[in-house]
């Protein structure tokens, strides 16, 4: 889990003719102007198509997907709307670049739902597929997106500690900011 003791995850079926089909929905929620959607997923993309044997790793992935992980959107009184399908993140690219992007870690999926405002929805995930691999989810929440803060330092920041141009150029251990006594720091 990316926090706390649980997080869902549901495993394939290790038959190329058993499908599975499997949703794991949301309870109703009010949106509010601003929320987005994220969760920590890990699916493991390399797994998620019909390669041949004989494949390169240079050849472009324009191969069948035998399983995937879609986000949906079920908004009251509309028609479902599938935000997402994983799968094709990885459409279009080198089997190469494909398994350089796989990850062993559980990372931050973001969606925005300004277009979902005001309305009232549940939110769907869904595995499809056969012979494919697991996945995992975790921590999903709807809320305002993080606030960020930024800080550039004064123009007037003096350095110390580090080789500008000359690499003999040592003085503390450790990089060191000095700020001139009139500099404001706010």
């Amino acid at each position: 889990p990316s926090s706390g003791m649980h997080y869902a995850c549901c495993f394939y079926q290790s038959s190329s003719t058993a499908k599975s089909d499997e949703w794991l929905y949301t309870p109703e929620i009010s949106l509010n102007q601003g929320e987005s959607l994220s969760f920590y997923l890990w699916i493991d993309p390399g797994t998620m198509f019909n390669v041949p044997g004989d494949a390169e790793l240079d050849d472009v992935n324009n191969f069948d997907v035998k399983a995937t992980f879609q986000v949906w959107m079920l908004p009251e009184g509309d028609e479902p709307v599938m935000l997402e399908d994983v799968a094709d993140r990885y459409k279009g690219i080198t089997l190469r670049e494909m398994y350089a992007n796989a990850s062993n870690d559980l990372l931050k999926q973001t969606y925005s739902l300004k277009d979902y405002a005001g309305k009232k929805v549940k939110i769907g995930f869904r595995y499809v597929g056969s012979d494919g691999n697991a996945f995992f989810l975790d921590d999903v929440r709807v809320s305002l997106p993080d606030a960020t803060a930024r800080y550039e330092l004064p123009w007037s920041t003096l350095y110390a500690g580090f080789s500008l141009y000359d690499e003999n150029w040592d003085y503390l251990p450790q990089d060191c900011a000095v700020f001139p006594a009139y500099t404001d720091l706010t």
